[in-house]
């Protein structure tokens, strides 16, 4: 579900990256693969981060509805269990604990672009 979500950011950010930037590495003799490691790659990570947590949300949705439909790992068969038993307490606990590990996954995605790009990070 968030492939294609973070390939079109990816692919924008890397399109997006200053010609100016590039001409500059052109002009000091950078070859290809130099052009790409020292200027466009630093340059596109805040892009490959925002894709990352984009990406990750999708995939938080894509688990909540593959454990909805498929009972995928025990979660979902004890959401499943909970639905049989008509106890909603259950299901919505199971299904708290699915968005808190989501929230700590971008959490913790935010600190790691907050440690890898410090000239990038919103306050």
């Amino acid at each position: 579900m968030c492939v294609f979500d973070i390939l079109v950011t990816v692919s924008a950010g890397a399109r997006n990256v200053e010609r100016n930037l590039i001409d500059v590495g052109r002009a000091f003799g950078a070859e290809r693969w130099q052009l790409f490691r020292k200027v466009l790659l630093p340059a596109s990570l805040p892009f490959l981060f925002t894709a990352l947590r984009i990406g990750l949300v999708r995939a938080v949705i894509a688990l909540i509805t593959a454990e909805l439909f498929f009972a995928a790992v025990n979660l979902g068969k004890y959401m499943q269990a909970a639905q049989n038993r008509f106890d909603s307490a259950g299901l919505l606990a199971v299904l708290t604990i699915l968005a808190v590990v989501g929230l700590l996954a971008q959490e913790g995605l935010k600190a790691l672009e907050g440690q890898l790009l410090p000239w990038h990070v919103r306050r």
